[in-house]
């Protein structure tokens, strides 16, 4: 929903107020909404460094890599393939990571290897191929931050620059993001809807984490006979399982 409104928003350009705004063409003169070309009045093409930062995380080497922690001085270590599918559970002493840690309400982009990647709700230390989104201004933030990196705009802008035969690397392609910044009550007026969107979506992530640790805690102890389910109550389950006449045509 938030992505769609980002879309509905600053790619499409039917915001509130759409109707009653001025557009221009490149050589500024008044033309139709939906014209070609045509950008509303009052917003300005910025180069997105501008008002971010893109922290590059380090590389202790993977002689450094442990599979759990080994004691109270080891955190979590992500890598590219962390902000897919993958759940690699690295860890790496905390004197190796350089003082290089995101929270689960900081965005991470990938500009090495798979280049493009855009993830939040991760916590640790973070390797080279990863940058972290550090704010310049107040005046762009965390939503319109996320869903711009995720925009076809900065998407096509990172595959365009990225180089590289085995391993792709696309930290030059930095540079050249370019936006159309919008004026400010839009952009506190999208953050006001959005944001709390991205929350639930932690909040969300962070529950599927905890059932999943449930889950791999359980199973081997299920699957061993450790855990008895002799005296577990099953009836509630029986009903819910037993065909009903308006599933059975």
């Amino acid at each position: 929903m938030a992505a769609e409104i980002y879309k509905e928003w600053f790619v499409r350009f039917r915001f509130p107020g759409y109707k009653e705004a001025v557009f221009l063409d490149k050589e500024g003169k008044k033309v139709a909404h939906g014209t070609k070309g045509a950008i509303p009045e009052g917003w300005e093409k910025v180069r997105l460094d501008k008002y971010i930062d893109f922290e590059k995380g380090v590389e202790p080497g993977s002689k450094n890599y442990e599979s759990e922690p080994l004691d109270g001085n080891y955190v979590p270590f992500l890598r590219v393939g962390d902000l897919g599918s993958r759940d690699s559970n690295i860890f790496i002493k905390k004197e190796l990571s350089k003082e290089k840690y995101v929270s689960v309400n900081d965005i991470l982009i990938t500009l090495d290897g798979t280049v493009g990647k855009v993830a939040m709700g991760l916590e640790g230390c973070y390797s080279s191929g990863l940058r972290k989104i550090v704010y310049k201004t107040d005046l762009i933030k965390r939503s319109f931050t996320y869903f711009t990196l995720l925009s076809a705009n900065i998407q096509g802008t990172i595959q365009a620059h990225a180089a590289g035969t085995t391993i792709l690397h696309a930290s030059s392609s930095i540079k050249f993001m370019r936006i159309l910044l919008p004026k400010e009550n839009l952009l506190i007026e999208f953050e006001n809807i959005a944001d709390s969107m991205l929350d639930e979506i932690l909040v969300l992530k962070q529950k599927n984490q905890i059932l999943q640790e449930t889950r791999d805690l359980l199973l081997p102890r299920l699957i061993s006979g450790k855990l008895s389910v002799e005296d577990l109550e099953v009836e509630a389950f029986n009903v819910a399982a037993e065909p009903q006449e308006k599933y059975s045509k």
